[in-house]
């Protein structure tokens, strides 16, 4: 999992950098946080972005029986109130070599591995996301920058499971894809 702490007020003290308003660090964890860790992520504003196409390949490749499969502890952070985001930072490597950076491939693992209803995988993906890395949030409301995709699907469960194309996205106002 990838930790991002995103909270001027409450200045992070984990990579040295405690006079910074925004700093990152990354943690590699595949253990569910024990006793109240998970509710010191929280409130230590520290936002969490699962890369589960990178996990779930990488974990138990040297076991050849009951490999063990999964994320970060997604359910158990959200409960505490931790935002937890997905991603992938893998794109055809030596760590995921069928990654595509496809924000709704991310969504459907998270889904799938970590038992998320559809609405909150796509918010894993969308807004969770762009809280999580200090973006504003975007959505169709005046004055909102214009970042968006269209799709002919009529549920975010169904563009998730069906790969729906995206006729078009948009990009800070921009169109960038018309499909």
């Amino acid at each position: 999992m990838e930790c991002v702490m995103n909270n001027p007020a409450k200045p992070s003290n984990w990579n040295n950098r405690s006079n910074s308003s925004f700093s990152r660090s990354r943690v590699i964890s595949s253990s569910a946080p024990k006793g109240s860790s998970k509710r010191m992520v929280a409130d230590a504003g520290i936002g969490i972005i699962s890369l589960p196409h990178t996990n779930l390949f990488l974990q138990g490749r040297d076991m050849q029986t009951a490999m063990p499969r999964g994320l970060t502890a997604v359910k158990v952070l959200r409960e505490a109130g931790a935002k937890v985001a997905a991603g992938s930072d893998n794109l055809q490597d030596p760590f995921n070599p069928i990654g595509r950076g496809d924000p709704l491939d991310a969504a459907g693992l998270m889904i799938l591995a970590a038992h998320l209803l559809p609405d909150d995988a796509f918010a894993s993906v969308t807004s969770v996301a762009r809280a999580v890395i200090g973006v504003e949030p975007a959505g169709p409301r005046v004055g909102a920058k214009a970042d968006l995709m269209v799709s002919p699907a009529t549920s975010v469960r169904e563009v998730i499971a069906t790969g729906a194309p995206r006729t078009l996205v948009v990009r800070g106002g921009r169109v960038v894809h018309r499909g």
